[in-house]
């Protein structure tokens, strides 16, 4: 689903510190195991988990911050988008809020001119949101930035060292189950982290990708996690009708994206078939979380050679199996 097929040789297999991409730069650039790479990876062919240099676009290379970042261009008027019963003073504050989407740093003086008030208002709605954590003075009292509660909210959860810990024994039966290359991914907008990882020792085996980034409308895990949502947050994540495609059978729009996930709400399971790259399929399974934040999930990337829609779905019973060493662990 979201990896390379590679046939490895003993020779490969010896060279298990060189990480090879192809693509139409030759500018070479140095990658590790943890640093992120956006998809389409029509570029990406051999991939092995360890540092190595590889030559391809170095757009492509990119730094992950766990702090997701909403883009807002504009900060609405109660009048632009009102309907029903409505609360002025949390409006002023929830557009004030949002100001720091867009900014390192918010003065009063900022709130005052962009939401059309005084200045000793603007100072009493940020003051209110100091005091919920939500923003955080500056040094020497100058300005607020995004507090600790805010940051908090758009951090995922389930990516930090002890999670991983309660992970690592669902990844090795899956890989030891399907005998496949699994992966656990999260949602991060319209992307998904694949944060951790096992490869398959079959010769012919999807690489592991630990670390990087795809877009979720094209992946199985990305599915999954977005049929989650409401359609609102998901017209919010894709704004435009037309979708990037990466092959033939990635979905093209997102009127399709739509129905593809209302389909998948009720499903257990997502399948992906070479809609990231030829010669991969893929399913996935959700592991846990109850909301965006710390839902996760379970990922089977399999040689097309050797599945189709059929056989996934015994893969997806693997995985289901394998999810319940997760389910039946302590809190």
């Amino acid at each position: 689903m979201f990896c390379s097929v590679k046939r490895l040789s003993a020779a490969t297999t010896a060279a298990r510190s060189l990480v090879v991409v192809t693509g139409s730069s030759s500018a070479p650039v140095r990658a590790s195991s943890t640093s992120p790479v956006l998809a389409g990876d029509n570029h990406i062919r051999h991939v092995v988990p360890s540092v190595g240099t590889f030559s391809g676009p170095p757009a492509q290379c990119v730094r992950y911050c766990f702090a997701c970042r909403i883009k807002m261009e504009t900060v609405m008027s109660p009048t632009d988008t009102s309907t029903g019963p409505h609360l002025e003073s949390l409006d002023a504050g929830v557009r004030a809020l949002l100001l720091f989407s867009s900014r390192e740093i918010v003065t009063v003086t900022a709130v005052a001119r962009e939401l059309g008030l005084s200045r000793s208002t603007a100072y009493r709605i940020l003051n209110t949101l100091k005091n919920c954590g939500m923003v955080a003075l500056g040094p020497k009292g100058r300005g607020y930035y995004t507090g600790p509660a805010l940051v908090d909210m758009a951090r995922p959860l389930g990516m930090d060292i002890e999670a991983r810990a309660r992970l690592r024994p669902v990844l090795d039966d899956a890989m030891y189950r399907t005998g496949e290359t699994v992966h656990v991914a999260a949602l991060l907008g319209s992307q998904v982290l694949l944060f951790d990882g096992r490869e398959s020792d079959n010769p012919l085996r999807a690489s592991l990708r630990v670390g990087y980034l795809r877009p979720a409308h094209s992946v199985s895990a990305g599915k999954l996690l977005l049929s989650r949502l409401i359609p609102e947050q998901i017209l919010t994540l894709y704004p435009e009708e037309q979708l990037l495609r990466f092959t033939p059978t990635t979905t093209a729009t997102r009127t399709q994206l739509l129905q593809e996930l209302a389909d998948l709400k009720e499903q257990d399971h997502a399948v992906n078939l070479q809609e990231i790259e030829p010669g991969v399929n893929g399913v996935s399974v959700i592991l846990e979380g109850r909301t965006w934040r710390d839902r996760i999930a379970l990922v089977a990337s399999v040689p097309s050679d050797r599945s189709d829609r059929g056989s996934l779905k015994g893969t997806k019973d693997q995985l289901l199996e394998s999810r319940r060493l997760l389910i039946r662990r302590p809190h």
